[in-house]
């Protein structure tokens, strides 16, 4: 069954991020409903917003990944219905 997930992050570097979200992203046929990067007032910060449709254990899987990433931090994840 499909739920809304809500991921934000903090991030260093947004590029090399993106790139290797949409890598991943790619290998399980994900796909964001909505996405969301802010520049952060501290320098070489951003602020990233992932929303998505998927399974619970794919979104498991991507968050395991997304753990992995030297790059983020303040990692988060929310449920809707």
């Amino acid at each position: 069954m499909f739920k809304t997930f809500v991921i934000t992050a903090k991030a260093e570097n947004v590029l090399r991020v993106l790139q290797k979200l949409a890598s991943l992203m790619t290998r399980k046929q994900l796909t964001a409903a909505e996405m969301n990067v802010m520049e952060s007032p501290v320098r070489l910060e951003s602020f990233l917003t992932l929303t998505l449709q998927a399974q619970e254990k794919d979104v498991e899987w991507l968050m395991k990944q997304l753990a992995n990433f030297v790059d983020l931090f303040d990692l988060s994840i929310e449920c809707c219905k």
